[in-house]
């Protein structure tokens, strides 16, 4: 049997025309449904990297980072000494449900952005029971360790939005200018019989309220 050998292979000497927005599309299959805020990075320790498969950089979280419960939990053997007692309760997005918090891990973080630029952090995260990421960063430390790699994913967000959802028009509205009256004639329509067209009457009397006034009496 003839091997078969890809067609398009994506070679890194051959970028320098290419903009970030363009390999990162070819790199990772459906790049551009990607939430903007949600990446994917690492956990840092002793040189060894653990994924993180999902976090959130949510500038709605005003004062703290979060981090799962089941992630910390499938690499309790790692992250046990970083881990200390903290007591504390939360209130959720939803301003009536409350969380109570029994502990806190510190833990350094990186993310690479669309230049392949890294961005390292050492971060507090609060430990709660979520189920669909893994990390939530808040705007504290946006602001102070990841800033730059935040207006990163803001300017691919907007690259992204530019290339893939321009509004399409309907069809219907091609020639809605054609429809906009274009003159002050009143429309020989039975629904504007009564009508005369506008500043062709004289001002109105003094207004009753204008009378109260001493200057005007």
């Amino acid at each position: 049997m003839t091997a078969e050998f890809p067609i398009h292979i994506w070679d890194p000497g051959k970028t320098q025309n290419l903009s970030p927005l363009h390999i990162l599309n070819s790199l990772i299959p459906n790049f551009k449904n990607i939430p903007p805020m949600h990446k994917t990075g690492n956990v840092i320790i002793h040189e060894n990297t653990y994924i993180i498969n999902e976090c959130l950089f949510d500038t709605g979280a005003e004062s703290d980072n979060f981090i799962a419960k089941t992630y910390v939990n499938k690499n309790c053997d790692i992250f046990a000494e970083y881990i200390t007692p903290h007591d504390c309760n939360i209130r959720l997005g939803d301003s009536t449900t409350t969380v109570h918090i029994s502990e806190i891990i510190t833990l350094t973080v990186t993310f690479v952005d669309a230049n392949f630029i890294s961005h390292e952090a050492t971060l507090n995260f609060l430990i709660m029971p979520i189920t669909h990421i893994d990390m939530i960063i808040g705007i504290n430390s946006i602001l102070y360790s990841l800033f730059d790699f935040f207006i990163d994913m803001l300017r691919i967000a907007r690259l992204n939005i530019k290339l893939y959802n321009t509004p399409t028009l309907p069809a219907h509205l091609h020639n809605i200018n054609h429809s906009v009256c274009k003159t002050n004639d009143i429309p020989k329509h039975a629904d504007y019989h009564d009508c005369v067209p506008m500043w062709t009457q004289p001002i109105d009397n003094i207004a009753p309220e204008e009378l109260e006034i001493p200057a005007n009496r």
